[in-house]
C-alpha cells in the first residue's frame, strides 16, 4: 500500500496525490480526469488550439509560464529550466526532483514546490509512453501506467 509520503502505484489514488500536497480544487480536478495534457514551451505550441485545454487536466513543464498556456501545475527535472522569476509570481504547484532543489534553494521557499523525489527515470519513462498519434510535429502521448 506504501506510506502518504510515497505511495506506490497499487495506492488508491487519491493517496498518490494527497503526497504532493495540492490544493483542494486541483486534488478533485486530478481526481476526476480520465486523461491529462502535457504541455512544453516549443515552437509546436503555436499548433495547439488552448481553447480546447479550458476544461482539461494541463500539465505544465520547464519554461510554459512564458506562453499564453496556464496549467494546473508544472513539473521540471532540468535545473536549466527552472524558471524563476515565472516560478515565484504564479502560484501554482511546481513538482521538481531533489537535484533541482538542491540547485535552487535559495528560492524555493518562495515558491509551492514539491521536491521529494530522488530522481526522474527517463528511460523507463520513454518505455512506458506509447504514440498514439501523430499530426505534423504535435505528438499525443499515451502513459501504460498511472502517473497520478
Amino acid at each position: 500500500m506504501g506510506n502518504l509520503m510515497h505511495p506506490t502505484l497499487s495506492a488508491p489514488r487519491e493517496e498518490r496525490i494527497a503526497r504532493f500536497g495540492f490544493k483542494p480544487e486541483i486534488a478533485e480536478k486530478i481526481l476526476r480526469a480520465d486523461r491529462c495534457f502535457i504541455i512544453a514551451s516549443g515552437p509546436s505550441i503555436a499548433k495547439v488550439n488552448l481553447a480546447g485545454l479550458k476544461d482539461e487536466l494541463v500539465i505544465g513543464v520547464n519554461f510554459i509560464l512564458r506562453t499564453s498556456v496556464r496549467p494546473d501545475f508544472i513539473c521540471v527535472s532540468d535545473p536549466s529550466r527552472f524558471d524563476t522569476a515565472n516560478f515565484q509570481n504564479s502560484n501554482l504547484k511546481i513538482i521538481i526532483p531533489k537535484h533541482v532543489a538542491e540547485r535552487h534553494k535559495s528560492v524555493i521557499q518562495s515558491v509551492d514546490c514539491y521536491s521529494d523525489i530522488e530522481y526522474i527515470d527517463h528511460q523507463s519513462l520513454r518505455n512506458n509512453v506509447q504514440h498514439i498519434g501523430q499530426h505534423l510535429s504535435l505528438q499525443t502521448l499515451l502513459f501504460r501506467w498511472p502517473f497520478i
